[in-house]
């Protein structure tokens, strides 16, 4: 837990919790240990390292012997290897993210990067956003269509800002930013609660960033196993309101131990750029962030736009090298260096890995949930259908989703229909609905006689909810669904058509809005 050394800043922080505006942020902090990325069931540890010449450029030449990896201080011998560029991956269909499960989806891709932006407004000054916020912009404008971009703030919950593909968004999320060092007029209601500890504020701001950027590692963890990137702007921290500089370096830990077990890269920006009388403790905390997390602290830097684009290419080109953990089974930290035989190269490379607990090692052994081919089309088909307008470019796909004919002719594909009042039913192309509507799903039967018509009800990811009725007249049939009857969230009816002892499966998504 964050540490505190005085009974009003434990109230402030409690109150502050109790809100509900960093509560799931709070929680995702408190939460047991997640299992750590870099692990799968077995001790095999994985870590990405990345390797450059004298100008910064990376080196991609490298083979498997060229590394040396010491697991507390033991040399560890190289099990797996792989150089991973992602300027080379094929372009791919992009769907636009809108709820929580479309992220999820999207960040599965195996080519998708995970890119979230910390804007610090509690230790940034007012003016220095002038100097950061184009430089800023453009890195986001060079990053690959295919990655998923975020804007945070300290109060935000990353439950409700989402990772996207637009680009728009993102720039006016960064747009907006304003420094708010040593202003404390409250924006948010929750803040009023900092002016009643006048002398804790400065630590009470530093706790809510530093917990909402816990919570911010744990919500990348979850939504993807590989490296992700944090980029943090911020002009660091002090002792402020802090007993002394170990509780301050207590917090931090927190923050990178997070971030380690999330395989979350943190490159913190300061946007001062070069100092002439440089504050050297801020500057430690922001190094010692970059340090134990295999990023980079872009600090006493003028041009910032030289210095982010190293940060795109950290994530672009590194390689991923795996050994197996002698350590024992004890859900610690332990500590790994990573170097190579070659001269005149840099290496980068998180300072350790958690190795698994017992419990943790139980855990990992159940099956992992696998989502049916059909279920993940017809969320294509359904993200297409919910895109806005053809004018989208970011969101937009490549290509169409394809989908094959079945061999067999018995149902064809599932249409929507809104029933309104008076039994009229609206026919509907966009699979969306709110809890307050009826809706028909409909589909032509072939031949004769009718095939016998089946219908489910099923989740996201394909697992059986109920049975639904299905009605047969002239030559189609319909579902009709309460969508009171079910909570908000993506859903999926399958029609299952028989006859004798052929059968055709027909799937269609739907979303239900709050």
């Amino acid at each position: 837990m964050l540490s505190s050394a005085c009974q009003p800043v434990r109230i402030a922080v409690r109150v502050l919790l109790a809100s509900g505006l960093v509560a799931i942020v709070a929680i995702a902090a408190a939460q047991t240990p997640q299992q750590p990325t870099f692990r799968s069931a077995t001790n095999l540890v994985q870590v990405d390292v990345i390797v450059t010449d004298a100008d910064g450029e990376p080196v991609d030449d490298l083979t498997a012997a060229d590394f040396e990896i010491l697991d507390e201080g033991r040399p560890a011998p190289i099990t797996a290897f792989k150089f991973v560029n992602a300027a080379n991956s094929e372009p791919r269909e992009r769907y636009p993210v809108r709820t929580a499960d479309d992220e999820e989806r999207e960040a599965a891709n195996e080519d998708t990067r995970l890119v979230a932006i910390l804007l610090d407004d509690y230790h940034v000054g007012r003016f220095e956003p002038r100097r950061f916020v184009e430089p800023l912009i453009a890195f986001v404008r060079a990053l690959p269509a295919t990655d998923l971009v975020g804007v945070y703030y300290p109060l935000d919950s990353p439950r409700d800002v989402h990772l996207t593909y637009d680009r728009q968004t993102t720039i006016a999320a960064i747009r907006k930013f304003e420094g708010r060092l040593h202003e404390y007029f409250p924006k948010h209601p929750v803040e009023e609660e900092h002016l009643r500890h006048q002398r804790d504020i400065e630590r009470l701001r530093t706790q809510v960033v530093l917990t909402g950027a816990v919570g911010l590692a744990s919500r990348l963890g979850a939504l993807k196993v590989g490296r992700k990137t944090l980029v943090w702007v911020s002009n660091g921290f002090t002792t402020a309101g802090y007993f002394d500089a170990r509780e301050l370096y207590a917090d931090l830990q927190e923050v990178y131990e997070a971030a380690n077990r999330n395989n979350v890269s943190i490159y913190p920006v300061d946007p001062r750029g070069l100092m002439m009388n440089t504050p050297g403790f801020q500057i430690d905390t922001l190094r010692i962030l970059a340090d134990e997390t295999g990023g980079r602290a872009l600090v006493n830097r003028n041009d910032l736009k030289a210095a982010l684009s190293e940060v795109g290419r950290d994530s672009t080109a590194y390689y991923l090298l795996g050994f197996v953990s002698t350590r024992p089974s004890d859900g610690k930290f332990h500590k790994i260096k990573v170097r190579t035989t070659r001269p005149k190269i840099s290496v980068n490379a998180r300072a350790g890995y958690w190795a698994l607990s017992e419990t943790e090692i139980a855990s990992s052994r159940a099956a992992p949930i696998t989502v049916p081919p059909a279920v993940i089309d017809a969320f294509k088909r359904m993200a297409d259908a919910l895109r806005p307008n053809d004018d989208e470019p970011i969101a937009a796909p490549l290509h169409a989703p394809k989908v094959a004919p079945p061999a067999i002719r018995l149902i064809g594909p599932p249409t929507f229909a809104i029933v309104r009042p008076r039994s009229i039913v609206e026919p509907t192309s966009r699979p969306e609905f709110t809890r307050s509507q009826r809706i028909a799903v409909r589909a032509a039967l072939e031949g004769d006689p009718a095939p016998t018509v089946t219908a489910q009800l099923l989740s996201r990811i394909g697992q059986k909810l109920a049975d639904l009725p299905v009605t047969i007249s002239s030559g189609q049939c319909e579902v009709a669904l309460t969508v009171a009857s079910v909570g908000p969230g993506d859903y999926v009816i399958l029609l299952s058509a028989r006859r004798g002892d052929q059968t055709v499966d027909q799937y269609a998504a739907l979303r239900v809005l709050r």
